[in-house]
């Protein structure tokens, strides 16, 4: 991309062409490398985050001087590798800046919001998992690099994306697993048992009758198996202990006392239930939350709120008033990352 040298009098069209330049490529760059110590906190008095504030520069003088690198201080300590003092900026990254303020070093009216990009420190407004919820229509007519995939990889987009990636790394997909082989998985992953004998026989005869062959799974009895294993209690069981873990459930406090919990089974059956009644994870969230106030005089969601208390707990220093001051986060702290 090329820019001219002087920017007195853009059109519109460069104007437009600067902006996208600066907050595609040397927004990102400043933010990640140079506003953590040159932004609100202006060491050495410097802050970078606007035209004003740069130009003005800090106790060195101006840090920029457009259409002059090599007389601009940014540029002099960040080519040198003085700057950023931890990690030196790669030599593409310091050509970007190079170029930018040969160009002029533009500045867009707004000042930079270092909150707005994402580095290697912390996820900005442009993380991945920040963006809002958007529904992904899958392709209809498979890429030109499908046309490699076997007819029976390109049932779905998770399928062909697994077989592209296994070509990339030279590997071969795994035989078809035996119906005896799926059985167990799929039982033992849902229940967290082994199936037991007429179990084994009933599906193999299910698989026999629906492909007339011996050792080839079935489809239709496949998803009746998976359909009668979601609809056991055992598979509220197995994923509910998945669950507790997460929401660090305990019968018992732990630290030096470890005094038992003996009213906590209730929030055990209550997320077990749960799942077996396939509640939504996001109901099941606020039932945590306020299950008292989404639910009140209702034991059975009332009981989700035991979450904010059951896990393990230090009652011995909480003696200390500093030391109490400080679990009180701790637990604050615990219960918004879970």
């Amino acid at each position: 991309m090329q820019f001219p040298l002087a920017w007195t009098t853009p059109t519109y069209a460069e104007r437009e062409q600067r902006d996208v330049f600066f907050e595609q490529q040397v927004a990102p760059l400043l933010s990640g490398h140079c506003l953590t110590c040159h932004g609100s906190e202006k060491k050495g008095e410097l802050d970078l985050r606007s035209r004003a504030t740069a130009y003005a520069g800090g106790e060195s003088g101006s840090a920029l001087t457009p259409g002059k690198p090599e007389e601009s201080l940014l540029y002099e300590h960040i080519a040198s590798g003085d700057m950023p003092p931890e990690k030196p900026l790669e030599a593409n990254e310091i050509e970007l800046l190079r170029r930018w303020i040969e160009a002029g070093a533009y500045y867009p009216d707004q000042p930079i919001d270092p909150l707005a990009y994402s580095s290697s420190k912390r996820a900005g407004y442009d993380w991945w998992s920040l963006q809002p919820l958007h529904p992904v229509q899958p392709r209809k007519e498979p890429a030109a690099s499908d046309t490699k995939i076997p007819t029976d990889w390109q049932e779905s987009q998770i399928d062909r994306f697994v077989y592209l990636r296994l070509q990339q790394e030279g590997l071969s997909p795994s035989l078809p697993a035996s119906p005896t082989t799926l059985l167990r998985r799929a039982t033992y992953d849902l229940t967290g048992l082994p199936p037991t004998p007429e179990q084994r026989a009933n599906f193999l005869a299910a698989c026999r009758q629906e492909t007339g062959r011996e050792g080839e799974v079935g489809e239709l009895a496949y998803a009746h198996l998976i359909d009668r294993l979601l609809a056991t209690p055992r598979y509220g069981e197995r994923w509910g202990r998945h669950w507790l873990d997460v929401v660090r459930f305990a019968e018992s406090r732990g630290f030096e006392r470890n005094q038992i919990i003996n009213n906590v089974w209730p929030f055990r059956d209550y997320v077990i239930r749960s799942l077996n009644e396939d509640k939504p994870f996001d109901q099941l969230g606020r039932e945590h939350l306020s299950g008292d106030t989404i639910g009140p005089g209702d034991p059975a969601i009332e009981v989700g709120t035991a979450f904010l208390s059951c896990g393990p707990y230090d009652d011995v220093s909480n003696q200390d008033p500093v030391r109490a001051a400080q679990i009180r986060a701790d637990v604050v702290d615990e219960i918004i990352r879970t």
